[in-house]
């Protein structure tokens, strides 16, 4: 679990190195909800640090960087088969009910 403070409103305060890690994961291409879950967060907590992020990258003088938006053949590709795969495995877990309550012996 990630230890965090907490400010006088109760809302938790979690280190820098901590977001920084989720950012890069995110940056890679990992979904929010994934990168949620693997660090205990809750997905709308993630989706607040996105929008502070993009508006200070926006503030005149910002020394922040969002990351490139432009995805490689290879990452689109990727992307296209994750899809693909995602579909299939829905379409066997449909099946494999289908058969079982068709023939519920095996």
């Amino acid at each position: 679990m990630i230890e965090y403070s907490t400010d006088s409103a109760g809302r938790n305060i979690y280190p820098q190195h901590v977001k920084d890690d989720v950012f890069a994961l995110l940056d890679s291409g990992a979904k929010a909800t994934a990168v949620a879950e693997q660090f205990g967060l809750q997905p709308r907590t993630i989706t607040k640090w996105r929008h502070l992020r993009r508006r200070q990258a926006s503030a005149p003088g910002s020394s922040v960087e969002l990351p490139s938006m432009v995805l490689s053949e290879d990452q689109l590709e990727i992307r296209r088969l994750r899809q693909e795969l995602q579909r299939s495995e829905r379409r066997e877990a449909i099946l494999k009910k289908a058969l079982s309550i068709v023939n519920p012996s095996e």
